[in-house]
């Protein structure tokens, strides 16, 4: 944006590519501004979900970087070099994720899961990855479709990563969408020339099946035992036993919230703020003893249902009416990037995106508009003037919030690590309305059982109800310190 701003300043023009896209990308930037505004967590709409950082400067960023796409990338050329970045990026997280989930270099880094149950490498969660990849996978085939030297077993190489990796994620959504999308293309081509190529496609058909069967047959136990299958095993009993998937409910919750707010919705990432008050009763987890019936999820896994209970009808309209347009667009070789959103749209069902997954998707959005005409505006010496400045200012208060929260982040874990009370203290004040490190950090200075601990713990737990009303952990362990500071005053 900084580099935009500095173009218009020394040329005195501003240059953009007319398109319907355009015009979506505003709405839904209206959209999710105005359900930031009414938010009934202006805090977490701000800041966003601890480790999911999805806030409204989140979502603007993606929304301009896909602004970006379409007004910087003119070329074929262009085109290709950042699909195969892309592509080449994810292929070396892919094998990362293989080698940990094999047992090897899994120490490097400190994970909070055992990489070698489902493979979740840097992105850090199998189901992201998972999704990631599966979007990854359909580019893979959008480059070996384009390539037509040596380098098409380049990348026939790293589609085998991709896959395999993707396979050990265990992740069912990432998969499901992918098998849908290319069975789809399959349709789509083979619908021309059915009659010719009937054969090849029934003998294609044949060989794979054979194949996948005799697997089947001669791995059986082994293969039973990976992420994929292991995971879909357990969920059929579960349900054979009567117990009712807890995305479900976290679904029919997620719809009961946006009866109560339809319009804008509760605020954009509030789902985990709000949940608590429509927690339902009826439904039963049997992992771990019951423990997941008190989660509280941050998302009902299902991308759609949260854009509705945390955006409204009008988010959902908006964000549905950005894919519209971005099919809607007839344009070559675009057929496999509309298959990597289609994965993305698809696994979203039963899932949700991150910023890894949700930057890919607002990437891919904006390359089939990629060959629209250039319009260029001149401006006059004070309009000039103030568009650049205007730009330079949100830049370079968007880089300076980022280094501070940064900062803040890394004091933050550096305080966890180090159980370090002033290092808490010092991320707190550089980012003050982070009800998060509020809380984590009172109930540190809670557990030391002192005075002074016990009373600075109350008050950063009444600053954290000021920022955020819906915690019902924030109550209680307020609660918690005014019986501790009874026993105290006792002593």
């Amino acid at each position: 944006m900084l580099t935009w701003g500095l173009k218009i300043f020394t040329e005195g023009t501003f240059t953009y590519k007319k398109n319907s896209l355009n015009k979506a990308l505003i709405l839904y930037a209206i959209t999710l501004i105005l359900s930031t505004i009414f938010s009934a967590s202006p805090s977490t709409s701000q800041e966003g979900i601890y480790t999911r950082f999805l806030s409204i400067y989140t979502y603007l960023t993606f929304i301009f970087l896909t602004f970006t796409v379409i007004n910087f990338i003119n070329t074929k050329k262009q085109l290709t070099t950042l699909i195969t970045t892309s592509v080449i990026t994810a292929s070396v997280i892919a094998s990362y994720g293989l080698i940990n989930y094999a047992g090897y270099l899994k120490n490097i880094i400190k994970w909070s899961s055992d990489p070698t149950e489902r493979a979740f490498s840097t992105i850090g969660h199998p189901i992201h990855l998972g999704i990631y990849l599966g979007i990854n996978i359909l580019l893979t085939i959008f480059l070996i479709k384009q390539t037509k030297t040596i380098k098409k077993n380049f990348f026939y190489i790293l589609l085998t990563i991709e896959t395999l990796t993707l396979y050990f994620t265990g992740s069912r959504s990432a998969v499901i969408a992918v098998i849908i999308v290319l069975l789809a293309l399959l349709a789509l081509h083979s619908r021309k020339n059915i009659k010719q190529n009937i054969g090849k496609y029934i003998l294609g058909a044949f060989i794979i099946s054979t194949i996948l069967i005799s697997a089947f047959i001669i791995f059986k136990e082994e293969i039973t035992k990976t992420p994929l299958i292991e995971r879909t095993i357990k969920t059929i009993q579960s349900t054979e036993n009567g117990t009712q998937l807890d995305r479900i409910s976290w679904w029919i919750s997620g719809l009961e919230m946006t009866k109560d707010r339809p319009l804008l919705g509760w605020g954009v990432s509030t789902f985990g703020d709000i949940y608590n008050s429509y927690r339902r009763k009826d439904f039963k987890t049997p992992e771990k003893n019951g423990i997941a019936n008190l989660i509280t999820p941050q998302t009902p896994h299902n991308k759609y249902i949260n854009i509705l209970s945390t955006q409204g009808i009008l988010g959902l309209i908006t964000f549905l009416y950005l894919i519209y347009i971005a099919y809607k667009k007839k344009t070559n070789n675009t057929l496999y990037i509309k298959g990597a959103i289609a994965v993305f749209l698809i696994a979203v069902f039963t899932s949700f995106g991150v910023i890894t997954t949700e930057l890919l998707l607002f990437i891919l959005l904006g390359l089939p508009f990629i060959k629209e005409k250039t319009k260029t505006i001149n401006l006059n010496t004070i309009t000039k003037y103030i568009l650049a400045l205007i730009i330079i200012a949100i830049s370079t208060t968007s880089l300076t919030n980022t280094i501070k929260f940064t900062k803040a982040e890394l004091l933050f874990k550096q305080a966890k690590e180090t159980n370090n009370k002033e290092l808490y203290k010092e991320a707190i004040n550089l980012n003050k309305t982070y009800t998060y490190y509020i809380t984590y950090a009172s109930s540190i200075m809670q557990n030391e059982r002192t005075l002074k601990d016990t009373e600075e713990a109350k008050e950063m737990y009444e600053n954290a109800i000021k920022l955020n009303k819906w915690h019902p952990v924030t109550y209680y362990n307020k609660g918690i310190t005014e019986l501790d500071l009874y026993k105290l005053c006792l002593l």
